[in-house]
C-alpha cells in the first residue's frame, strides 16, 4: 500500500490505466461520443435520400443531413459513458486511499473534465488536436494525484 501512496508510483499507475483505457478499452464508445458517426449510422439505416440527387458527386453527404430528432443527443450518452468508464479505470487505485465520497468526487469530476476534453476534439473538429487532448488528460492525472496525495 506503502508504494501506492507515493505520488510518482500513483502518477505512473494512472497514466498506464489511463493509456489503457483511451486506447485499448473504449471499443464502440470511441466511434458513439461522436456526432458524425451517428449521422452516418442514419445514413446506413435510412438509406438515400433526396440530398443524393442534389449535391455533386463525391460530396460527404454526412455532413449535409439532419439526424432524426430521436437520435440528436445519442453521442452525449456515449461520451458520458466513455468519459466514465476512462475515469473510473484510470483512477481505480485512489479508490484504495480515499474514502468512498473523496473517490467519487475524484470519478464524477474527472468524467465531466475527460467528457469536454473529448468532446472539443472529437465533435469541435479544429479546436483541439490529439497532442493538446493528451496533455490535457495528463494534466488531470498531475492534479488528481497531487489532490489525492494531499487528502490521504
Amino acid at each position: 500500500m506503502e508504494t501506492i501512496k507515493d505520488p510518482i508510483n500513483l502518477f505512473w499507475l494512472c497514466m498506464l490505466l489511463h493509456l489503457i483505457a483511451d486506447y485499448n478499452l473504449q471499443g464502440i464508445l470511441a466511434d458513439m461520443k461522436q456526432k458524425g458517426w451517428w449521422k452516418k449510422q442514419v445514413k446506413k439505416v435510412f438509406g438515400k435520400g433526396p440530398l443524393d440527387t442534389i449535391l455533386p458527386p463525391g460530396t460527404n453527404i454526412e455532413n449535409h443531413i439532419e439526424l432524426p430528432t430521436w437520435y440528436n443527443d445519442d453521442w452525449i450518452a456515449g461520451l458520458l459513458c466513455h468519459a466514465f468508464m476512462w475515469s473510473l479505470v484510470t483512477f481505480l487505485p485512489m479508490m484504495l486511499l480515499v474514502s468512498s465520497r473523496w473517490f467519487s468526487g475524484i470519478i464524477i469530476v474527472n468524467a465531466f473534465i475527460h467528457a469536454i476534453i473529448d468532446h472539443l476534439k472529437c465533435n469541435r473538429i479544429g479546436t483541439l488536436n490529439l497532442c493538446q487532448d493528451q496533455v490535457l488528460h495528463v494534466g488531470q492525472l498531475m492534479i488528481t494525484v497531487l489532490l489525492v496525495h494531499i487528502i490521504a
